[in-house]
């Protein structure tokens, strides 16, 4: 028995809290590929379904192993894509604490086999979608906003060194080098296509504001984030629940951030992954900052709608009008990533750069009224 099955016997005899359980019949079936697995050639994640003989007779389990393994692009706490935070996260407590609103699967451990390598073995979680209406996007941001909110009340977490300190502030870094030498690089293939028309110039301009926004972003209240919170990483509760809580997977991301900062991927990245159309942005983001915005008032905080709709346009346009260029603009240049493109967001590299063009407007304006609110 390798490390990989003695791992997971150990989590059916934790899930069925029979310690002498052993497994009759095991199938394996793989999920796709998230964006940071896919770029970073991560090992997967695996639904693991079977038979195990319990004290009490045969029973049904269902647990989902995921590997994540050491990257030079991860290798480093500081970096967003660091490979070790989810199952940090895990290990640390964390997720076992997590106020009404949102919730995690319930982990039946994590094994370290080697330095470079975790395996999580967590419940799976029923009730996934591939379609979601306007209004669910507004029911989940409702479960966010519980969730932020209690964090703004006083609900305590630890802030650990391997946390991400904000998504899009992480971003932005990995683009400062080509959002310095943007002028340079106006003739770009790429980037002539993604910032065309005036949006290259309102692009700088927004650049040469994200220090008053990163001040501004400074200055509101802060709670604990996801900051991956969109309809692939959120699932309805199970039924047994009594909080009614989303179930979130995927941690990788998870740390501190500011009131409005979850929902800027809820919002951006359900655009930029092409979830919903360009023409329906303004009715997403309404029905998402509402949704939020109830959500934390349900939760009993009563701070300043103003500070979170900053938190919110803020976020979004530094993740998405100037931060999205680090991670994606490397992959756009090399035909060879072309699959991982189309695995990622569905569509081809040409489907996907119109995108992100028209994408670029509707976050640029939202930048440009950060602007005006910090």
């Amino acid at each position: 028995m390798d490390f990989w099955e003695a791992g997971l016997l150990d989590a059916v005899r934790k899930k069925t809290a029979d310690p002498g359980a052993q497994i009759l019949s095991l199938d394996r079936a793989g999920y796709d590929d998230g964006f940071a697995d896919a770029v970073t050639g991560g090992d997967g994640v695996v639904q693991c379904s079977g038979i195990a003989r319990t004290d009490r007779g045969e029973e049904a389990f269902e647990i989902v192993a995921k590997t994540c393994a050491s990257h030079p692009q991860g290798a480093d706490p500081d970096s967003w894509l660091y490979w070790k935070r989810e199952p940090l996260a895990y290990v640390s407590g964390l997720l076992n604490d997590l106020p009404a609103g949102l919730a995690a699967p319930t982990c039946h451990g994590v094994l370290f086999p080697d330095p470079q390598t975790a395996v999580i073995y967590m419940d799976a979680i029923p009730g996934g979608t591939n379609e979601w209406s306007l209004d669910t996007y507004s029911n989940a941001a409702r479960s966010l906003g519980r969730f932020n909110g209690a964090y703004l009340n006083g609900h305590p977490f630890q802030i650990y060194p391997w946390m991400v300190p904000s998504r899009a502030i992480l971003w932005l870094e990995e683009a400062r080098q080509t959002l310095d030498a943007l002028i340079e690089l106006k003739n770009d293939p790429v980037i002539s296509r993604w910032l065309r028309g005036d949006n290259f110039g309102r692009t700088q301009a927004l650049w040469d504001g994200a220090g008053k926004l990163r001040a501004a972003l400074r200055e509101l209240p802060r709670c604990l984030c996801h900051h991956d919170a969109f309809r692939r990483n959120l699932m309805a509760s199970p039924n047994d629940d009594p909080k009614g809580n989303l179930v979130a997977i995927d941690w990788a991301f998870v740390g501190p951030g500011v009131v409005g900062e979850e929902i800027a991927v809820t919002v951006g990245v359900s655009l930029q992954f092409m979830e919903v159309g360009m023409g329906d942005a303004r009715r997403l983001e309404k029905g998402v900052f509402d949704g939020y915005l109830a959500g934390l008032r349900a939760s009993g905080w009563n701070g300043s709608e103003r500070d979170v709709r900053l938190g919110f346009a803020a976020s979004t346009a530094l993740m998405l009008a100037l931060g999205a260029l680090g991670p994606w603009l490397p992959l756009l240049r090399d035909p060879g990533f072309e699959p991982i493109i189309e695995k990622i967001v569905g569509v081809d590299r040409e489907q996907f750069l119109e995108r992100l063009a028209e994408l670029q407007t509707y976050v640029l304006d939202l930048g440009e009224e950060a602007l005006s609110l910090a």
